[in-house]
């Protein structure tokens, strides 16, 4: 693991060795739009004003208000994001994936994974 990580409000960021963005939501987080906008810009950040593989672990998560999502799929998500991967261990990560992939169509590939290693198999495809 990478020793610059960034802290917000409801989730931590790093970038990996391979140039994969790591995104761990806190248990029982309710994202709300500033909260997007913080993590998008982490992303960016950490991507080197550039377009990298993002997992994001949503395991613990409890919301993701609309506008957030929305923020997320459109284009200050695209900036530093190649593909997307959610981890997700609930109906309540499944939910949120779901709508997100479907109602908010983001302009990068967005899949849905229960395991870590799943999910890095499949964005190593993207970096």
């Amino acid at each position: 693991m990478n020793d610059h990580k960034i802290v917000t409000r409801v989730a931590v960021l790093w970038k990996d060795e391979e140039g994969i963005i790591h995104s761990v939501v806190n248990p029982g987080a309710d994202m709300v739009l500033d909260d997007m906008k913080d993590i998008a810009q982490a992303r960016f950040e950490l991507a080197g004003q550039a377009k990298a593989p993002v997992m994001v672990d949503i395991r613990e998560i409890h919301s993701v208000e609309r506008d957030a999502r929305m923020y997320m799929a459109g284009p200050e998500g695209e900036k530093a994001t190649s593909a997307l991967a959610f981890i997700i261990k609930s109906k309540v990560g499944e939910i949120l994936g779901n709508v997100f992939i479907n109602f908010n169509k983001p302009g990068f590939p967005t899949r849905m994974f229960t395991t870590e290693e799943e999910a890095l198999d499949w964005l190593r495809g993207y970096i």
